[in-house]
């Protein structure tokens, strides 16, 4: 989301709306999101109606469907682009087949690494979990309700559900991943936290989606079936100077006010 963040700051230079922005993108409760919303609208209404080009489902924590998992992106396309970098000239056969040998390399590093890790969870979610673990300290009590529900008294008050995986500071459902209230419960609990988490941050589950099999290519592929004939360029007209590689940034015209003399 950084890219965002510096579209906004160059379309908009002020560092409290920028700051404001940010937090629109990152809060997790509705009543928050409409309230740096409506700042940035009362300060500058041309920021506001720039942020309110895309709907807030793409880019903001509250309003989108489904689970994160801790990850908040929207360039993976960019990110893309970047990795067939040097491929995206190349004709088509040779771009899949570099494809399929970057692929081939990124899956071999991958579970090689996974390899050497001995705990149940992910390196970065254990130390995500260790960091959260260190909070419950500070809470003052956390009060048994019934079937699994726990309030949990810090800041403010928390209504938490072992059962269903929810808790009122919403981190719990939006990344699939124990909030520090949460594990204050479950050791409390004398529980395991590894039970309480997403199954995708599981070291077995990381080794599993690197696990998939790549099917050897020959040097020549030979394929029967099609009749090879040569293939003509079209007819492209180049435009003046050197090709472009680089993304282009997007352009942001200032509104100049007309002043009546």
């Amino acid at each position: 989301m950084k890219y965002l963040v510096d579209n906004f700051k160059k379309a908009n230079s002020n560092s409290t709306l920028t700051k404001l922005y940010w937090k629109a993108i990152c809060t997790l409760y509705i009543s928050d999101f409409d309230e740096y919303m409506a700042k940035i609208k009362s300060a500058n209404t041309r920021a506001y109606d720039w942020m309110m080009l895309q709907h807030p489902k793409y880019w903001a924590n509250t309003h989108f469907k489904g689970c994160r998992y801790n990850h908040l992106t929207s360039n993976i396309s960019e990110s893309f682009n970047q990795c067939i970098f040097q491929a995206r000239e190349k004709p088509l056969i040779k771009l899949l087949e570099i494809l399929r040998v970057k692929l081939m390399g990124e899956f071999s590093n991958k579970m090689t690494r996974s390899l050497e890790w001995s705990d149940v969870l992910i390196p970065k979610t254990q130390k995500v979990i260790d960091l959260r673990r260190d909070k419950p300290r500070f809470f003052h009590a956390d009060t048994w309700a019934h079937d699994g529900m726990y309030e949990i008294n810090a800041d403010k008050k928390y209504a938490l559900n072992l059962e269903i995986h929810t808790c009122s500071c919403r981190v719990w459902q939006v990344g699939e991943l124990s909030c520090s209230h949460a594990i204050a419960v479950i050791d409390h609990r004398h529980e395991d936290v590894i039970n309480f988490c997403g199954i995708y941050f599981i070291v077995q589950m990381y080794r599993r989606t690197y696990s998939l099999p790549f099917n050897k290519m020959p040097n020549v592929l030979e394929l029967p079936e099609i009749v090879y004939t040569t293939v003509m360029l079209s007819a492209v007209r180049r435009t003046a100077g050197r090709p472009k590689k680089h993304r282009r940034q997007t352009k942001y015209k200032e509104i100049k006010r007309l002043k009546c003399s």
